[in-house]
């Protein structure tokens, strides 16, 4: 059984909605609870447990006793989301006289039980039209002593003129609601989305819930005792054993481990359990619920992941904007000529970086490639520019070096080649040759352009791109020859995949 976690600032996960939105938005830290990130480990288990009720519930936290409500007590009367983190005592005000003894004797432990019943209205100004009754339930910290209360609650119907409540079952004294709080704490436990369990301090089991059978398809027989581990990854049995071997010393219990759905496939589940003591402060049980954080988890992992190749990334996109700021400083006459190449160059480098992030992961396109390079030259394709080719895709180091080498053919084109005569004409072609290896024959054929057989060829940064970058970054080999009707370079370079 799962639901939909909400994730707050210190990584606790508690079920989602409207209770969880005001919870996570509220200022804790202008209340005597204090910033949610430190919050008792009692208190999140309980507030796990409020949250992803169906029924009305209510907790009453701290000598304060600060309220913090689910939709469904929410829902009954309107003004207990705006009053989240206000004392119960002025909450209720209305009926705190007559309620204020009992939950003090409660608190103190004057009872005779851990719990009692209180009844609260829900009318206007907390006049009494409607009462809920509900069991309020004393849920003690390491030392023993009460740190709050839990309130799980059933309509009972108007206060004024109600009919009488039913009799009591055989064996219970006349008035009794033992019997109906049972049922109560019973529906309450089974309908939360959480795997509840209950056992010892040594790790015995002695109690599980129907959510936890429906999801790992073990019994709750076969449950019991040490049986649990069953479910566990045996990855992880080791890590569970070990903190529940520390819960009596530490008094308390916080562990993530992937269970076993009936289905074979391994869930992580955060785990939490909070101890019941005794009047001596001795830990008699424990009581524990198992949220399912598998989204969560894949999606930090996934985090982790990005980082990592964003930091691999930015290492590599240094080294080749060094590279490039270094060789084009090597081939530049003037500050000017340096400026203007230097950008020239970076703008091709981040466009082939603005195409990665806008499909991380996954291959670049050969076509767009060529294409946006030609079109940021306002090159027209189909009118000085023809391009065809197979589907082809290069991984992203790749396409950085390749890119930056049609860059330079495209900036010759512009100030030498076909780019710069208006009959002029590029012909962009490849093709696939399969044999042991993929192998890319790619041919850039510039015609139109007039030639002067007897002009200089300055050896520069393009030169070196195509014939010894190429070679050295993508083990590919590029020829290039100055024929009458313009520039001609073919390259070969090996595909990976």
């Amino acid at each position: 059984m799962t639901t939909k976690r909400t994730a707050s600032a210190s990584g606790w996960t508690f079920p989602g909605g409207p209770s969880a939105q005001g919870l996570r938005s509220h200022d804790w830290a202008g209340t005597a609870l204090g910033d949610i990130g430190g919050w008792a480990p009692n208190l999140r288990t309980a507030v796990d447990i409020c949250l992803g009720s169906p029924f009305p519930c209510l907790i009453w936290w701290g000598t304060s006793l600060v309220q913090i409500p689910n939709a469904a007590a929410c829902a009954l009367r309107a003004d207990l989301a705006e009053r989240l983190g206000t004392p119960a005592a002025t909450v209720w005000a209305a009926a705190w006289q007559s309620l204020g003894p009992k939950v003090a004797d409660l608190c103190a432990l004057e009872c005779e039980a851990d719990g009692d019943i209180f009844e609260l209205g829900f009318g206007e100004d907390d006049e009494e039209t409607r009462a809920i009754s509900f069991w309020a339930t004393v849920i003690r910290d390491q030392s023993g002593n009460v740190a709050g209360l839990f309130l799980a609650a059933t309509p009972r119907g108007p206060v004024e003129g109600r009919a009488a409540d039913p009799e009591p079952s055989s064996g219970e004294p006349p008035g009794s609601e033992t019997r109906e709080t049972r049922r109560r704490l019973k529906t309450l436990v089974e309908s939360i989305p959480q795997l509840v369990w209950s056992g010892d301090s040594n790790g015995n089991w002695n109690w599980a819930s129907p959510q936890w059978e429906a999801f790992t398809g073990l019994s709750a027989q076969a449950s019991l005792g040490r049986g649990w581990l069953e479910a566990v990854h045996p990855e992880d049995r080791a890590v569970a054993e070990a903190v529940f071997a520390k819960a009596s010393s530490s008094r308390s219990f916080d562990v993530d481990y992937r269970l076993r759905e009936a289905s074979g496939r391994y869930r992580w589940f955060q785990t939490r359990a909070t101890p019941s003591f005794d009047e001596a402060g001795t830990i008699v049980e424990w009581f524990g619920t198992s949220t399912d954080v598998d989204d969560l988890k894949r999606l930090q992992e996934h985090e982790r992941w990005l980082l990592g190749e964003l930091q691999h990334r930015v290492r590599n996109s240094l080294a080749v904007i060094r590279s490039i700021a270094r060789r084009t400083a090597d081939t530049s006459e003037t500050a000017e000529d340096y400026a203007m190449h230097f950008e020239g160059r970076l703008d091709s480098f981040a466009r082939v970086q603005a195409a990665a992030t806008h499909n991380p992961g996954t291959d670049l396109s050969l076509l767009d490639l060529v294409a946006d390079e030609l079109v940021a030259a306002t090159a027209r394709e189909g009118e000085n520019v023809s391009i065809k080719g197979p589907p082809v895709r290069l991984a992203l180091d790749q396409a950085e070096i390749f890119g930056l080498a049609v860059h330079e053919l495209t900036t010759n084109a512009i100030k030498f080649g076909a780019l710069s005569e208006p009959g002029g004409h590029i012909a962009v072609r490849w093709q696939i040759e399969s044999d042991d290896e993929k192998t890319m024959q790619f041919s850039w054929k510039e015609t139109g352009v007039t030639m002067d057989p007897e002009a200089p060829r300055r050896h520069g940064f393009g030169m070196e791109m195509l014939q010894r970058t190429l070679r050295y970054q993508l083990s590919a080999s590029a020829s290039i020859a100055f024929e009458p009707g313009g520039l001609s370079c073919r390259i070969t370079m090996p595909l990976r995949g």
